[in-house]
């Protein structure tokens, strides 16, 4: 658990030391983009589903563990977030762009549920690869869940719950996203 509170507080530092204009010395500085250097940075991965193209928003239930409410099932869900690639926050050298980490998601209709963990082969576009270290799988900010995960459901109201596992930082255009109901 100290661990994880370093970490917080570790990220906490750095988002202080970003958004007042210092280089990192993680990555030998240099790190930011011209056109971004002074762009407010964000906790926030406005996370949320595109389901058959339909924006869902979802509700963050307890610590990491966030729910969506679809009307019916659908043909196609992407996990949509924001992403930032790390190096170029100064954060590490990670030039990956990353979304969101995801530990588990599940599915849910009627009381029937399926669950997939991060290590689940299935998980493959949109997905950077497995961290068996830390037990999750990174988004690059628009991630497919696999289409067999929906074929044991019937056409009613299905619910999916990610849970997530960390968190990053990312740039903050401030521009709200727009909102589609459920």
């Amino acid at each position: 658990m100290a661990r994880f509170w370093r970490h917080v507080a570790d990220v906490a530092r750095q988002r202080r030391s970003l958004q007042a204009g210092r280089w990192s010395t993680r990555c030998g500085g240099g790190c930011w983009t011209g056109s971004r250097r002074s762009a407010p940075l964000t906790d926030n991965p406005d996370l949320h589903l595109l389901a058959d193209g339909v924006r869902i928003d979802g509700f963050r239930e307890s610590g990491d563990v966030w729910r969506f409410a679809l009307p019916q099932r659908p043909t196609v869900v992407l996990i949509a977030s924001r992403s930032a690639m790390p190096s170029e926050l100064g954060i590490s050298r990670d030039h990956r762009p990353l979304g969101v980490p995801v530990a588990e998601i599940a599915l849910c209709q009627r009381g029937r549920s399926v669950a997939i963990a991060a290590d689940d082969g299935r998980l493959a576009e949109g997905f950077h690869g497995y961290e068996p270290t830390e037990r999750l799988r990174w988004t690059n900010g628009e991630a497919a869940l696999p289409e067999e995960l929906w074929s044991e459901f019937a056409d009613d109201a299905i619910e999916i719950a990610l849970t997530l596992k960390g968190r990053t930082l990312y740039w903050d255009d401030g521009k709200a996203p727009e909102r589609k109901a459920a």
